[in-house]
C-alpha cells in the first residue's frame, strides 16, 4: 500500500544510516516513534522511544527483501524499549523496518532505516555453541571495546542454546562460515568482495603471520603445525582429507587452547553410502575429536562425473550433521573445474543449488572450492553469498521438520527464528519436478518465496509447487505479531 509521512514521528540520527517514516494510508494515526540503531560487528540494537502502549517488531536484512524478523516486543505502557538483532556480518550495510502498533485504538507507524555494522575486531576468540554442548570448563565473558561478548574457557564449548544447532560463534556471537582454501594473499580482495569471510590458511608458501594482512576484513586458521595467532586468526586447521591415509583414530594432533578452535575436512567416506576408507570406518570416531569444525567434500560432478548424484549433497550432509550432533558442520562445495571430469563442470545453478541442498541438510557452513573464479562464476558466488548473510539468522536457527513427497526428489530443510518459519526446498535433478511440500505449522497460511515476487497459499500444512531444474526455493511463514 502507498505510505503517507508521518510528521510526528521522530528520527533518531544513524551513523552511515538513514531512517525514514510513514503509515499505511487509511489506517488509524499510529504512536510517536523516535528510533536509534547502534551496529555493533555481529549485531545491532534497536532502540524506540513510543508515545503509548502497543506492540513493536522489527524486520532486517542486507535490502529491501529483508527477509528476517526479531522477536516482537510488547509493552503495556509508554516509553523505551529495545531489541537486538543477530546473526550480522561485520562491514555490512543491513535494512531494517520498524512496525510499532498503539494501544487500545489500533495504529501503526512504520520506520525504516540502514546501518552499517563495524569492521571484524582486532581481538577474536572463537569457540563452539550448542544444544548439545557440554561445557568442558565453565564459560564466562566480558564485553569488548566494540560492545561485543568474548567468550573465554574452553575452545571446545560454549553455552548451549536449547534447540539449536551447534553453532561457531566469534565473540560470543554465533556466525556462518564462508570459506576458501589456502589462497594466496593476491586472491584475497576478489573472495572478500565474493562474499568470503574465513579463509583456511595460506598459498603461495608464505609464512603464517601473512595472515595477519586479513585483519579487519576476514577471519583466518592457521595449519595446525604453527604456533602464535594473528589478529584475524581463530584457530588452526588439519591436514586435508585424512582419512585417505589414516590408519588409526589417532593419526591427528588436537590443540586445545581457550578461545580457538580447530577445522577438519574429510572426504565423504564416513558414509555408510560409500566405500570405507583404507583404515576403515572406526578412525572417525578419533578423527572427529580432534576438530571443533568437521566438514567433507564429495563433489558429484567433479569426481564423480555423476549429476544424478547432486541428492548426496544433502543426504551425506544429514548423515554427518547425526555422526557429530555436538559440532558444527560445514560442506565444500565444488566451484570450479578440478580437471579430473571433463564432461562436467559446475554452472551457477549448480553451485547454488549444492550450497542450498547442504545447507537443507544442516550445513552451518559452507566451503568453495576451488576458490578462484572467472567473472561470471565470482558474480554468482557473491549473489549467492549476499543471500546467505541476509538469512544467516534463519539459517543459524533452530531445526524444524519438513518432507516432500518420495516421487518429486525433492530435499527440504526446516528453521524456525524469530517466529518465522523457513522452509528451504531444492530440485537435485536436471529436469522439471512437481512437488508437495509438508511442514507442521503452515495451517492454511500464506507463505513469501524469498527474492522473488510471489506469496504460495498452503494448503492445511502441504505446499504444492513445480520446480525448475536445480531450482530453490526459499518459502517464508512470518511471525504472527502481536
Amino acid at each position: 500500500m502507498r505510505r503517507v509521512a508521518l510528521p510526528f514521528v521522530a528520527l533518531a540520527l544513524l551513523v552511515g544510516g538513514v531512517l525514514t517514516a510513514g503509515a499505511i494510508a487509511g489506517s488509524p494515526p499510529g504512536p510517536a516513534v523516535g528510533v536509534t540503531a547502534a551496529p555493533g560487528p555481529f549485531s545491532a540494537a534497536i532502540g524506540w522511544t513510543m508515545d503509548s502502549a502497543g506492540s513493536v517488531v522489527v524486520e532486517y536484512g542486507v535490502d529491501d527483501r529483508y527477509g528476517v524478523w526479531a522477536d516482537p516486543v510488547v509493552t503495556t505502557v509508554p516509553g523505551s524499549g529495545s531489541v537486538t538483532l543477530t546473526g550480522l556480518e561485520p562491514s555490512t550495510r543491513y535494512r531494517f523496518r520498524l512496525t510499532a502498533k498503539s494501544r487500545p485504538i489500533v495504529g501503526r507507524s512504520v520506520v525504516t532505516g540502514s546501518f552499517v555494522t563495524a569492521p571484524y575486531p582486532s581481538a577474536t576468540t572463537a569457540a563452539i555453541s550448542g544444544s548439545g554442548a557440554v561445557p568442558a570448563a565453565p564459560p564466562s565473558s566480558a564485553p569488548s571495546r566494540t560492545g561485543e561478548r568474548q567468550i573465554t574457557g574452553s575452545a571446545a564449548v560454549t553455552a548451549a542454546r536449547a534447540g539449536g544447532p551447534a553453532l561457531l560463534t566469534v565473540n560470543g556471537a554465533p556466525i556462518f562460515p564462508r570459506i576458501v582454501w589456502e589462497q594466496c594473499p593476491g586472491t584475497w580482495r576478489d573472495s572478500i568482495a565474493a562474499g568470503v569471510n574465513v579463509f583456511l590458511g595460506i598459498g603461495c608458501k608464505l609464512p603464517g603471520t601473512a595472515l595477519e594482512g586479513l585483519a579487519g576484513h576476514a577471519l583466518s586458521t592457521h595449519d595446525i603445525g604453527l604456533t602464535g595467532a594473528g589478529p584475524s586468526t581463530i584457530g588452526w586447521h588439519q591436514p586435508d582429507e585424512p582419512d585417505w591415509r589414516a590408519t588409526t583414530g589417532n593419526a591427528l594432533t588436537r590443540r586445545q587452547v581457550p578461545g580457538r578452535v580447530t577445522f577438519l575436512t574429510l572426504t565423504d567416506k564416513f558414509s555408510s553410502r560409500k566405500a570405507p576408507p583404507a583404515g576403515g570406518r572406526g578412525i572417525y570416531p578419533g578423527l572427529f575429536a580432534s576438530a571443533d569444525v568437521i566438514g567433507f567434500d564429495s563433489y558429484p560432478l567433479e569426481e564423480r562425473c555423476r549429476p544424478d548424484t547432486l541428492h548426496e549433497v544433502y543426504d551425506l550432509q544429514r548423515e554427518l550433521v547425526a555422526l557429530v550432533p555436538n559440532k558444527p558442520t560445514f560442506q565444500w562445495i565444488e566451484s570450479g573445474p578440478m580437471e579430473k571430469c571433463f564432461r562436467y563442470d559446475p554452472t551457477p545453478a549448480i553451485v547454488r543449488a549444492e550450497t542450498w541442498l547442504a545447507i537443507a541438510g544442516g550445513a552451518v557452513g559452507i566451503g568453495y572450492f576451488p576458490g578462484l573464479w572467472e567473472p561470471q562464476m565470482r558474480q554468482a558466488v557473491a549473489l549467492l553469498n549476499r543471500d546467505l548473510v541476509a538469512l544467516a539468522p534463519a539459517i543459524l536457527g533452530t531445526v524444524g521438520t519438513g518432507s516432500a513427497d518420495a516421487s518429486s526428489g525433492i530435499k527440504v530443510g526446516v528453521r524456525h527464528h524469530g517466529g518465522a518459519t523457513y522452509v528451504i526446498a531444492v530440485n537435485p535433478r536436471l529436469t522439471s519436478r512437481t512437488a508437495r511440500i509438508t511442514v507442521p505449522g503452515l495451517d492454511g497460511r500464506a507463505l513469501s518465496v524469498f527474492g522473488e515476487d510471489r506469496t504460495v497459499a498452503a494448503t492445511g500444512n502441504t505446499i504444492a509447487e513445480t520446480f525448475p531444474a536445480l531450482a530453490v526455493r526459499i518459502f517464508i511463514l512470518p511471525p504472527t505479531g502481536p
